[in-house]
């Protein structure tokens, strides 16, 4: 979440500079902004306009649909022409998710969806089902008690944390559901029925874990480890502070770019000294801890003097 001000505001204050004759003002008018927000409702998408926003992502992020607006919104140079920048990367993927066929599928849960935002890395995949079954075993119990207490702010937080969890995996039909139960909640005077969204969670839930459970999905992990997706490997090796600011930014808006990211730096980074931080880095990161995660970075960043994902050197 952005320090001080939201993006609306933000928004709003790049376009005032217009108005105040502050710099170039054709500029303050035209720079593309896009909202990338877990806020996916019509008015959400009219509230990001009304501030003076191009255009509206909701979470979870769709690499195809996030390139064609980027490419509608920032006029690509002359010697890369529009008509060059080929999507076909993504359509590809389904090529390597031809080994899915034989797993029977899991109501709500969208494969596909899941795999694609990891570049076709199935191996990933199956780590973040087992590592959601996992971490997630005692979140029924833990929203009961919430519920039966009238902790609703503290349910919204876990709302918003399972919402990007579960809309990065593709359990689709767990995070609509969600995202109705966080709307009623958010309510000035939330529904009398509230406990239908909340059963209803309860649901969907308890269904998915014991699906996951049963499914060979979780039990063959290996054989997707061995049968990632390789043309999502890049060779090239990447500059590390880029990989690393890259990981940093990605962890609040789409964890399975995240995750990819990471697995580069990982292939990169062959240094003794560095594996204990990048185990554990690797560790958190599985089991959904991202505040974990981001504090094991700035860690690692320090230790390589490098500047931070603020674009500022380490004190010391």
């Amino acid at each position: 979440r952005m320090p001080d001000m939201d993006g609306y505001e933000t928004t709003r204050r790049i376009r005032g500079f217009a108005g105040n004759q502050i710099g170039d003002r054709e500029q303050w008018m035209t720079v593309p902004i896009l909202a990338m927000t877990a806020h996916a409702m019509p008015s959400d998408r009219a509230k990001s306009l009304q501030a003076g926003m191009n255009d509206h992502l909701s979470k979870p992020i769709d690499p195809q649909a996030l390139f064609v607006t980027l490419l509608k919104w920032i006029p690509p140079r002359p010697q890369f022409p529009a008509s060059d920048l080929s999507l076909s990367p993504l359509a590809n993927n389904a090529d390597h998710h031809r080994s899915l066929s034989d797993i029977p599928p899991i109501p709500g849960l969208n494969f596909n969806a899941g795999i694609t935002r990891l570049a076709g890395n199935q191996g990933a995949y199956c780590r973040l089902l087992q590592q959601f079954h996992l971490t997630y075993q005692s979140f029924p119990e833990r929203l009961q008690t919430l519920f039966e207490t009238q902790q609703f702010d503290e349910i919204i937080n876990q709302i918003h944390a399972l919402k990007g969890v579960s809309g990065n995996l593709g359990a689709e039909t767990l995070h609509r559901t969600l995202c109705s139960f966080s709307q009623a909640l958010k309510q000035t005077d939330p529904p009398p029925n509230l406990s239908l969204y909340h059963d209803r969670v309860q649901e969907i839930f308890a269904a998915l874990l014991q699906d996951l459970a049963d499914s060979p999905l979780l039990a063959d992990k290996g054989q997707f480890l061995a049968s990632s997706n390789q043309t999502s490997r890049n060779t090239e090796k990447v500059p590390l502070q880029l990989l690393l600011k890259s990981f940093s930014e990605l962890l609040d808006q789409d964890l399975g770019a995240a995750i990819a990211v990471f697995e580069q730096l990982q292939r990169q980074e062959n240094r003794s000294e560095l594996q204990p931080l990048l185990v554990a880095i690797e560790t958190e990161l599985e089991n959904f801890n991202l505040d974990s995660v981001n504090q094991h970075l700035q860690v690692l960043t320090t230790h390589l003097d490098l500047p931070n994902h603020n674009g500022n050197s380490p004190v010391g």
